[in-house]
Protein backbone atom coordinates (compact mmCIF):
# COMPACT_ATOMS: atom_id res chain seq x y z
CA UNK A 1 0.00 0.00 0.00
CA UNK A 2 1.17 3.51 -0.43
CA UNK A 3 -0.13 6.38 1.15
CA UNK A 4 0.33 9.72 0.39
CA UNK A 5 -1.50 12.83 1.40
CA UNK A 6 -1.16 16.61 0.09
CA UNK A 7 -3.30 20.16 0.24
CA UNK A 8 -3.11 21.96 -2.03
CA UNK A 9 -5.01 25.58 -3.62
CA UNK A 10 -5.81 26.62 -7.10
CA UNK A 11 -5.64 29.98 -8.01
CA UNK A 12 -9.38 30.31 -8.36
CA UNK A 13 -9.15 29.30 -4.02
CA UNK A 14 -10.52 25.56 -4.75
CA UNK A 15 -9.12 23.87 -1.60
CA UNK A 16 -7.97 19.95 -2.91
CA UNK A 17 -6.70 16.75 -0.85
CA UNK A 18 -5.86 14.02 -2.56
CA UNK A 19 -5.03 10.73 -0.73
CA UNK A 20 -3.07 7.92 -2.65
CA UNK A 21 -4.14 4.08 -1.47
CA UNK A 22 -3.44 1.46 -3.95
CA UNK A 23 -5.01 -1.17 -2.56
CA UNK A 24 -8.35 -1.40 -4.31
CA UNK A 25 -8.81 -0.26 -7.93
CA UNK A 26 -11.53 2.54 -6.65
CA UNK A 27 -11.79 5.92 -5.74
CA UNK A 28 -13.56 8.69 -3.26
CA UNK A 29 -14.22 12.13 -4.70
CA UNK A 30 -16.36 14.11 -3.13
CA UNK A 31 -16.76 18.30 -2.74
CA UNK A 32 -17.22 19.77 0.26
CA UNK A 33 -19.35 23.34 0.54
CA UNK A 34 -19.06 25.30 3.45
CA UNK A 35 -22.90 26.01 3.64
CA UNK A 36 -25.49 24.38 5.11
CA UNK A 37 -28.09 25.84 7.71
CA UNK A 38 -26.42 27.72 10.05
CA UNK A 39 -26.24 29.90 6.84
CA UNK A 40 -30.09 30.25 6.86
CA UNK A 41 -32.64 32.99 8.83
CA UNK A 42 -35.57 32.45 10.17
CA UNK A 43 -38.10 32.13 7.73
CA UNK A 44 -36.09 31.02 5.38
CA UNK A 45 -34.91 27.41 6.85
CA UNK A 46 -33.86 24.48 5.19
CA UNK A 47 -32.50 25.68 2.24
CA UNK A 48 -28.94 24.35 2.08
CA UNK A 49 -31.18 20.79 2.07
CA UNK A 50 -33.08 21.79 -0.35
CA UNK A 51 -30.78 22.94 -2.92
CA UNK A 52 -28.96 20.22 -2.13
CA UNK A 53 -31.65 17.91 -3.47
CA UNK A 54 -31.79 19.92 -6.28
CA UNK A 55 -28.62 20.23 -7.45
CA UNK A 56 -28.35 16.13 -7.31
CA UNK A 57 -31.20 16.41 -10.09
CA UNK A 58 -28.38 17.62 -13.11
CA UNK A 59 -26.39 20.31 -14.53
CA UNK A 60 -26.36 21.59 -17.89
CA UNK A 61 -23.43 18.81 -19.73
CA UNK A 62 -25.52 16.24 -17.28
CA UNK A 63 -29.40 17.20 -17.31
CA UNK A 64 -32.04 14.66 -15.65
CA UNK A 65 -29.55 13.12 -12.85
CA UNK A 66 -26.91 12.43 -15.54
CA UNK A 67 -24.45 12.13 -13.07
CA UNK A 68 -26.15 10.21 -10.56
CA UNK A 69 -26.87 7.74 -13.19
CA UNK A 70 -23.35 7.94 -15.05
CA UNK A 71 -21.63 7.05 -11.30
CA UNK A 72 -24.38 3.89 -10.74
CA UNK A 73 -24.36 2.70 -14.26
CA UNK A 74 -20.52 2.52 -14.02
CA UNK A 75 -20.86 0.17 -11.04
CA UNK A 76 -20.25 2.92 -7.98
CA UNK A 77 -22.64 4.92 -5.38
CA UNK A 78 -23.07 8.56 -4.97
CA UNK A 79 -24.86 10.39 -2.47
CA UNK A 80 -24.83 14.10 -1.28
CA UNK A 81 -25.58 15.03 2.68
CA UNK A 82 -26.44 18.36 4.30
CA UNK A 83 -25.36 19.37 7.67
CA UNK A 84 -25.09 22.52 10.05
CA UNK A 85 -22.19 23.80 8.27
CA UNK A 86 -21.63 21.93 5.19
CA UNK A 87 -23.14 20.40 2.18
CA UNK A 88 -20.93 17.29 0.58
CA UNK A 89 -21.15 15.08 -2.55
CA UNK A 90 -19.37 12.16 -3.11
CA UNK A 91 -19.39 8.98 -4.86
CA UNK A 92 -17.21 5.86 -4.90
CA UNK A 93 -16.20 4.31 -7.97
CA UNK A 94 -13.59 2.25 -9.92
CA UNK A 95 -10.41 4.31 -10.73
CA UNK A 96 -11.11 4.22 -14.69
CA UNK A 97 -13.38 6.82 -14.32
CA UNK A 98 -11.59 9.10 -12.53
CA UNK A 99 -11.12 11.56 -15.42
CA UNK A 100 -15.57 11.37 -16.16
CA UNK A 101 -15.97 11.89 -12.76
CA UNK A 102 -14.38 14.80 -11.95
CA UNK A 103 -15.52 16.36 -15.29
CA UNK A 104 -19.51 15.50 -13.66
CA UNK A 105 -18.49 17.07 -10.44
CA UNK A 106 -17.01 20.42 -11.93
CA UNK A 107 -20.12 20.92 -13.95
CA UNK A 108 -21.99 20.03 -10.60
CA UNK A 109 -20.28 23.38 -9.48
CA UNK A 110 -20.08 25.68 -12.92
CA UNK A 111 -22.87 24.85 -14.77
CA UNK A 112 -26.04 23.70 -12.83
CA UNK A 113 -27.61 27.38 -13.13
CA UNK A 114 -29.40 26.74 -16.24
CA UNK A 115 -30.82 23.64 -15.09
CA UNK A 116 -32.74 25.25 -12.08
CA UNK A 117 -36.36 25.47 -12.95
CA UNK A 118 -40.06 25.74 -10.93
CA UNK A 119 -40.17 22.27 -11.95
CA UNK A 120 -37.41 20.83 -10.06
CA UNK A 121 -37.61 23.15 -7.19
CA UNK A 122 -41.92 21.90 -6.63
CA UNK A 123 -40.71 18.08 -6.69
CA UNK A 124 -37.53 18.24 -4.57
CA UNK A 125 -39.44 20.68 -1.91
CA UNK A 126 -42.33 17.77 -1.99
CA UNK A 127 -39.28 14.82 -1.42
CA UNK A 128 -37.94 17.29 1.26
CA UNK A 129 -41.56 17.78 3.39
CA UNK A 130 -42.15 13.98 2.78
CA UNK A 131 -38.97 13.43 4.63
CA UNK A 132 -39.19 15.76 7.34
CA UNK A 133 -42.79 13.89 7.67
CA UNK A 134 -41.25 10.49 7.97
CA UNK A 135 -38.92 11.11 10.66
CA UNK A 136 -41.08 13.31 12.92
CA UNK A 137 -44.01 10.75 13.10
CA UNK A 138 -41.73 8.74 15.95
CA UNK A 139 -41.45 11.27 18.79
CA UNK A 140 -38.67 8.84 19.69
CA UNK A 141 -36.77 9.38 16.75
CA UNK A 142 -33.41 10.89 16.88
CA UNK A 143 -34.50 13.35 14.49
CA UNK A 144 -36.94 14.72 16.56
CA UNK A 145 -34.81 14.44 20.04
CA UNK A 146 -32.08 16.80 18.35
CA UNK A 147 -34.32 19.33 16.95
CA UNK A 148 -36.02 19.89 20.31
CA UNK A 149 -32.89 19.79 22.05
CA UNK A 150 -30.90 22.35 19.33
CA UNK A 151 -33.91 24.69 19.32
CA UNK A 152 -34.46 24.65 23.01
CA UNK A 153 -30.62 24.70 23.83
CA UNK A 154 -29.33 27.26 21.50
CA UNK A 155 -31.04 31.10 21.52
CA UNK A 156 -33.34 32.42 18.30
CA UNK A 157 -30.65 34.52 16.97
CA UNK A 158 -28.10 31.57 16.72
CA UNK A 159 -27.89 29.73 13.62
CA UNK A 160 -28.07 26.37 15.03
CA UNK A 161 -31.47 27.36 16.23
CA UNK A 162 -33.45 25.73 13.69
CA UNK A 163 -33.32 22.36 12.55
CA UNK A 164 -30.99 21.35 9.06
CA UNK A 165 -34.53 20.11 7.42
CA UNK A 166 -36.17 23.60 7.82
CA UNK A 167 -39.59 24.23 8.71
CA UNK A 168 -42.52 23.41 6.45
CA UNK A 169 -43.68 26.81 5.93
CA UNK A 170 -40.18 28.21 5.10
CA UNK A 171 -39.97 25.14 2.40
CA UNK A 172 -43.07 26.55 1.03
CA UNK A 173 -42.09 29.93 0.58
CA UNK A 174 -38.12 28.96 -1.23
CA UNK A 175 -38.64 30.48 -4.42
CA UNK A 176 -36.12 29.47 -7.53
CA UNK A 177 -35.11 33.11 -6.99
CA UNK A 178 -34.25 32.09 -3.62
CA UNK A 179 -32.31 28.82 -4.77
CA UNK A 180 -30.92 30.25 -7.69
CA UNK A 181 -28.97 33.10 -4.99
CA UNK A 182 -28.01 30.53 -3.10
CA UNK A 183 -26.22 28.87 -5.70
CA UNK A 184 -24.29 31.82 -6.49
CA UNK A 185 -23.20 32.99 -3.20
CA UNK A 186 -21.99 29.66 -2.16
CA UNK A 187 -21.26 27.16 -4.80
CA UNK A 188 -17.79 28.67 -5.82
CA UNK A 189 -14.46 27.49 -6.06
CA UNK A 190 -13.14 29.61 -3.45
CA UNK A 191 -15.80 27.98 -0.53
CA UNK A 192 -15.29 24.43 -1.46
CA UNK A 193 -13.04 21.54 -0.90
CA UNK A 194 -12.53 18.94 -3.27
CA UNK A 195 -11.50 15.40 -1.64
CA UNK A 196 -9.60 12.50 -4.02
CA UNK A 197 -8.63 9.53 -2.05
CA UNK A 198 -8.01 5.84 -3.64
CA UNK A 199 -6.45 4.67 -6.58
CA UNK A 200 -5.05 7.81 -8.03
CA UNK A 201 -1.62 9.68 -8.91
CA UNK A 202 -1.59 12.91 -7.11
CA UNK A 203 -0.11 14.77 -10.24
CA UNK A 204 -3.14 13.55 -12.27
CA UNK A 205 -5.67 14.68 -9.79
CA UNK A 206 -3.85 18.19 -9.20
CA UNK A 207 -3.94 18.35 -13.15
CA UNK A 208 -7.13 17.03 -13.72
CA UNK A 209 -8.73 19.44 -11.05
CA UNK A 210 -7.04 22.38 -12.77
CA UNK A 211 -7.81 21.32 -16.03
CA UNK A 212 -11.70 21.03 -15.00
CA UNK A 213 -11.72 23.11 -12.16
CA UNK A 214 -9.82 26.32 -13.45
Amino acid sequence: IFLNIINKELENGLTILVHEDKSDPIVYLGVTYHTGSSREIHGKTGYAHLFEHMLCMGSEHAPNKGQWNFVEQAGGMTNASTSYDETNYFQVFPSNYLERIMFLESDRMGYAFNELNQKTLDAQRGVVKNEKDQVSRSPLSTFMILEKLFVNFFPPNHPYNWPIIGYAEDLDRASLDDMKDWLKRWYVPNNATLVVSGDVDTKNVVELANKYFS
